[in-house]
This record gives structure tokens, sequence and C-alpha cells, in this order.
């Protein structure tokens, strides 16, 4: 399996799910705390509501670093494709340039015999 190094970006996209899961952990083990000690519906909505960002963030930070992975996947098989056409280009023109040389060896031959027949 191929190992990916994260850009600067990735690594802060990774981080940032980190903080966001870690605060939903911790959000769900307060509430079930609080709820198993006994506490007031309005704490339990502020707790639940932290939950919820905390989940919604590590969602929305989870799709956003699977996109990234996959732009990153595309552009390294654009490279890969890139680099065998310029391989292929190169090949090509090293090609041309030893069939110039041929042909223009072979016309100073000519334009050499020219000169010593007709001088």
């Amino acid at each position: 399996m191929e190992r990916h190094e994260l850009t600067s970006e990735g690594k802060l996209l990774v981080g940032v799910l980190v903080a966001f899961v870690a605060i939903a952990l911790l959000g769900a083990l307060d509430l079930v705390s609080d709820l198993r000690e006994g506490t007031t519906v309005g704490h339990v909505i502020a707790e639940g509501g932290v939950l919820v960002v905390g989940m919604i963030g590590a969602v929305f930070m989870a799709r956003r670093l699977m996109g990234i992975v996959r732009s990153e996947r595309a552009a390294r098989e654009a490279a890969l494709g890139l680099a065998e056409r310029l391989k292929a280009s190169e090949a090509e023109a090293a090609r041309w340039r030893d069939e110039a040389r041929d042909l223009l060896q072979g016309l100073g031959i000519i334009v050499t015999e020219f000169g010593t027949i007709s001088g």
C-alpha cells in the first residue's frame, strides 16, 4: 500500500478533526456522568449541544480530508501520466535529432561530392 504524505493543509485538517472528535468524546463522557448524577434539563441540552457540534465538526473535517486525499491521488496520477508523456516526447525528440543529423551528414556528403564534380 502506498504511503501518503500529508500537506500542511492536510495536517491542519487532521489536527482539527482530532480536536472535534476529542470535544465530542469529552462532551459525551460529561453528559453520561451528569445524567448518572442527576442534572438540570438546561445542562443536558448544553452538553448535548457541545456533543452535536463536536460530531458535526468531526464529520465535516473527515469529509474535507477525504476530498484532499482524492485530489492528491488524482494529482499524483496526472503527474505520472505527464511524466510518461514527457519521457515519450524526449525519446521522439532524440529520434528526430538523430534522423536530422543523419540527413545533414548525407546532405554534406552530397554537397562535397557536387563541389568535387563541378569544380
